[in-house]
């Protein structure tokens, strides 16, 4: 199937999923008789002009910036490419405190910081080699290309030959078993993730199978990043506008501060005026995002 090809219900003009003829928002529907009589002229509810391309399309004006949760832009609103999406699934998982992070929190285990350092520079080289490589394949291509780049050997034989003692330390973070649950274990796990991703399957199942939480609405609309690409929230896509509006109103509460705040003020009265003043920030950030699934 070609790349870039229109979805197949009638008047829509946003562009398919890979080995599908329906975009994400027409996902598991199949165009009725009734649809297809339908006057190519005619207004249909989904169809918009601006639709039509990702913003990695022309990235000399823009660029697709999306929630690796569930991989949807929220400029374009569009599913953005799986070689793109699978690159930044992988390299926001595959980092040396990503991988420990699990043997502090669950186990109570102090992460060794050789280890973390050892683990930090075996893996970088890495995430520069998947952004760059394959540039020019078709996005599908690129996906298969990224899957037979399985470094689990690698990666294991490394920390074997820095820490050859691994076996007789009793911290699960130097198992290096692959049929273990230490991090030989998780690194095991990840490397089959990556050869299972397919984005015509994505949803929230596989999005906590890779470790990924459904973004708070509150944090994405205050503008907290998560990887490598600036995030929103998964319900909700933030308008850019919201910033300058919050911008405004920030300044004008600073103005009035300086200009009416009287000689009595203690610093308490203070603090408590500016808090009130911040409580409708958060709400400005939500009245200017939009949901996407309509």
């Amino acid at each position: 199937m070609s790349i870039g090809g229109p979805c197949s219900i009638q008047g829509c003009k946003r562009i398919h999923m890979y080995n599908s003829t329906v975009c994400y928002k027409h996902k598991g529907q199949k165009p009725s008789p009734k649809e297809t009589d339908l006057s190519s002229g005619e207004d249909l509810w989904w169809t918009e002009d601006d639709e039509s391309q990702r913003c990695d399309d022309t990235p000399e004006t823009a660029v697709c910036e999306f929630d690796t949760y569930d991989g949807i832009c929220w400029h374009c609103k569009n599913m953005v490419y799986p070689d793109i999406h699978l690159i930044h699934l992988i390299n926001n998982r595959r980092k040396g405190h990503g991988l420990l992070e699990s043997f502090q929190t669950i186990e109570g285990e102090d992460l060794d910081p050789e280890l973390v350092e050892a683990l930090d520079r075996i893996l970088e080289p890495l995430e520069e080699r998947d952004i760059t490589s394959h540039p020019n394949l078709p996005p599908e291509d690129r996906v298969k290309a990224l899957r037979e780049m399985d470094d689990r050997e690698h990666i294991l034989s490394e920390l074997e030959a820095i820490f050859p003692d691994w076996k007789e330390r009793e911290r699960s973070q130097f198992d290096l078993d692959p049929d273990g649950f230490g991090l030989g274990g998780l690194i095991h796990r990840l490397y089959n993730d990556i050869n299972c991703f397919n984005q015509e399957e994505w949803g929230p199942g596989w999005a906590e199978e890779w470790g990924l939480e459904k973004p708070d609405p509150l944090s994405s609309t205050l503008g907290i990043k998560s990887g490598s690409r600036r995030y929103h929230s998964s319900g909700g896509y933030l308008n850019p506008i919201a910033h300058f509006i919050a911008l405004i109103y920030v300044l004008g509460c600073l103005n009035w501060i300086a200009n009416h705040s009287p000689d009595h003020w203690d610093a308490e009265d203070g603090e408590f005026i500016v808090i009130i003043m911040m409580v409708p920030v958060p709400l400005i950030y939500a009245l200017f995002s939009y949901d996407i699934t309509e």
